[in-house]
């Protein structure tokens, strides 16, 4: 469930809401960037939702900010998710291959063990990055509050820019299910995503129809989520080919296509589910 500090409330403008929402993304970045407890790894996958609740919030605004403040921003928003992303994607690929291993026959390739980069288990390291992703998402929210808003244009009406959101996605949609190609798929995800956290901050309480949207929305970009996980882990075995025993990453790489041909299956029928706004 969202924090109901990051949604638009009753009797709120989005013009109040936007000043409110930078003051929110400021204080919890803040708190993220000093929280060097036990659990690190959640503290850094709080900040990355940080980061894609802003980025969709900033998408949300595009009407009413400048064109050249929002491209900056976004440049560092993009940084601030690079510090994060070898971390990320060494945690997926090793749940990845766990999974997709416990459909293989072969008792020793069950054996062999994902370690990821020996680097992202240097909690010091880990610490660092996410002091500077913070530092760098800070630098973000201050480039977009110092610039203002424009005074030439009208604040966006939520119910036109979620309907936006969704056509977005379902045009990507029908572009993958149409091409069959990754990059295809990793925009269909990454526009999918927007529309739930779009969703997200203009629904504080959805019912019916916006609420059963919200909750196929969610399963749809999960499902994607987990298609891109096996494009990650396949490009990094083949790129690292020499490191694992041929046999393992041979079937390694035909269980990951098998899961992707699965996957493309449940994602085509999420998608008949999620209806317009």
């Amino acid at each position: 469930m969202v924090p109901f500090s990051f949604v638009l409330q009753p009797g709120e403008s989005p013009e109040q809401a936007f000043a409110r929402l930078l003051r929110v993304f400021a204080w919890e970045a803040h708190r993220l960037r000093n929280d060097s407890g036990k659990d690190l790894p959640e503290a850094i996958h709080q900040l990355r939702l940080l980061i894609k609740r802003f980025r969709a919030l900033l998408w949300f605004v595009r009407p009413s900010i400048p064109k050249l403040v929002e491209a900056r921003a976004k440049d560092t928003l993009r940084k601030a998710s690079l510090l994060l992303a070898a971390q990320r994607d060494a945690m997926v690929m090793r749940k990845t291959l766990e999974e997709v291993m416990r459909k293989s026959p072969d008792r020793v390739l069950q054996q062999e063990a994902f370690s990821g980069d020996p680097a992202f288990r240097d909690r010091k390291k880990l610490s660092r990055l996410q002091r500077a992703a913070a530092k760098k998402f800070l630098r973000a929210l201050q480039q977009v509050r110092q610039s203002g808003v424009r005074t030439d244009a009208p604040w966006p009406s939520p119910s036109e820019r979620l309907e936006q959101a969704f056509r977005a996605a379902k045009k990507a949609g029908e572009k993958a299910l149409r091409k069959k190609k990754d990059n295809a798929f990793h925009d269909w995800r990454k526009k999918t995503k927007r529309l739930f956290y779009v969703l997200e901050l203009t629904q504080p309480a959805p019912k019916g129809r916006l609420a059963r949207m919200m909750e196929q929305t969610d399963k749809l970009q999960k499902k994607l989520g987990d298609y891109h996980d096996c494009v990650v882990t396949g490009t990094y075995l083949r790129k690292r080919k020499k490191t694992f025993p041929r046999s393992f990453t041979r079937e390694s790489l035909h269980l990951l296509e098998k899961r992707k041909h699965h996957l493309r299956k449940k994602v085509r029928k999420l998608a008949r589910s999620v209806k317009s706004p």
